[in-house]
């Protein structure tokens, strides 16, 4: 980290003892630094990475594809921390998600994030690792890059400045994918195969903002759109009828659709693109990939 031809103008210390700065000229490589364009004037936070609370950007995934980055408003990530004083599984247990979970509060953007759960997970390593299940908080614009996510336990705050990631497929539990059929909801499986012309539900998470706007850390209770100026996804295996949250749960997002009658029969490789200028091309055509599926097909 470095702090180059600057001039501070005023330091201050916050509850947990973090250090803010404003100043002139910031250039503070691998830190946090808000500011104007040219970084001419700008705010820089400087927190303790390391003991008792550690986390690289690479340890904050889309919880459901667990690819490294934080997904787009309203979608559900993972952490994956030293450091917090937790034992087995802590659960939230409610219907509307606290901000606050075992002690342990997760701040995105300076927006305090829903947590789903907090768990400690065994591991060769003598530290031991956690795990922490939180919803990106709330936003309007779905384009926006900059995603500082701080973690806050006990007192002591550290934070890391992760990528943004595509959205992710959820896996289930036998590592087929979660595709159900629109028809009776039942799973997609290779002796129960979608058909070309039927409706098939993906669900995943990290889609983006939705409308009407659903408050964080609460329930979809019925269908909810991705944003229109959101929606610039797609699959390769059919048309999209709806793509938007998941009645009654929160942070999980499905897409509706409609298998081609072009699409191969056999074992079908999908995920889902998305219009990647918000995030830079991961993909030919300057697409950002979801995690890739195996998708049967008859």
């Amino acid at each position: 980290m470095r702090w180059a031809t600057s001039v501070s103008s005023a330091v201050v210390l916050d509850a947990a003892r973090d250090v803010y700065a404003t100043g002139k000229d910031i250039d503070l490589t691998g830190a946090f630094v808000t500011g104007s364009p040219g970084n001419t004037v700008g705010i820089v936070k400087i927190a303790p990475q390391g003991e008792p609370l550690q986390f690289s950007a690479n340890g904050i995934t889309n919880a459901a594809s667990f690819n490294s980055g934080v997904p787009r408003p309203g979608g559900l990530a993972s952490i994956f921390v030293h450091g917090l004083n937790v034992s087995g599984i802590v659960s939230a247990g409610t219907n509307t998600l606290p901000n606050e979970l075992a002690g342990v509060s997760i701040f995105v953007d300076r927006k305090p994030a829903p947590i789903l759960a907090v768990a400690d997970i065994p591991v060769a390593n003598p530290l031991g690792m956690q795990q922490i299940n939180f919803q990106v908080p709330l936003e309007s614009d779905c384009f926006r890059a900059t995603r500082l996510v701080e973690v806050r336990h006990k007192g002591v705050s550290t934070f890391a400045v992760p990528q943004v990631v595509a959205p992710g497929i959820f896996i289930l539990a036998d590592g087929a994918p979660a595709i159900q059929h629109g028809a009776d909801y039942s799973l997609v499986t290779p002796s129960h195969p979608a058909v070309k012309g039927e409706v098939i539900i993906i669900y995943a998470t990290g889609l983006g903002p939705v409308n009407p706007i659903v408050p964080a850390g609460t329930p979809a209770t019925g269908p909810t759109p991705v944003q229109a100026q959101c929606e610039l996804l797609f699959t390769d295996v059919g048309n999209t009828l709806y793509a938007g949250l998941t009645p009654g749960f929160v942070g999980v997002y499905q897409l509706n659709v409609r298998v081609g009658p072009t699409v191969p029969s056999g074992i079908v490789d999908l995920s889902i693109k998305m219009q990647a200028g918000w995030l830079g091309g991961q993909g030919p055509d300057n697409y950002a990939l979801s995690n890739t599926v195996k998708l049967p097909v008859r």
